[in-house]
């Protein structure tokens, strides 16, 4: 958002910030969070996610919007069936949310697989070395 203001990023130059989230839930909470920040900004932000039947009302006007937060599917969704669906302007990508998520499920898997080896000192090199970083 801070970008976008620097910018001077208004209505009429479309998609300047994409959102990604791995699920419909999170998104929405970062939706809410975006209108409570950008409630003294002038930009337009639009929630797409799936599961919701508003998918023609969205394809109307994903292109007025400044900033989108969405799910992968959606995403990909619009830019396979969304006439004239521009991205060229963007300014903005955070995908941070899948790096973090699928570091945190590589984390979860390593841990329940570490806990199941039966002697650390007698594990393969590469199995304890994680071990000994990420405990």
């Amino acid at each position: 958002m801070e970008k976008l203001y620097k910018e001077r990023w208004g209505s009429e130059d479309g998609v300047g910030g994409i959102i990604i989230s791995p699920t419909r839930e999170l998104a929405g909470q970062l939706f809410d969070v975006l209108k409570t920040v950008g409630k003294f900004h002038n930009f337009s932000a639009g929630l797409l996610i799936g599961g919701r039947k508003e998918v023609e009302m969205e394809k109307e006007h994903v292109n007025a919007l400044n900033i989108l937060v969405c799910t992968p599917g959606r995403l990909l969704q619009h830019m396979d069936e969304t006439p004239n669906f521009d991205c060229s302007q963007l300014q903005v990508n955070i995908t941070v949310l899948f790096l973090f998520f699928f570091f945190f499920l590589l984390v979860i898997f390593l841990y329940f697989h570490l806990q199941n080896m039966d002697n650390t000192r007698d594990c393969a090199y590469p199995q304890c070395l994680v071990r000994r970083l990420l405990f």
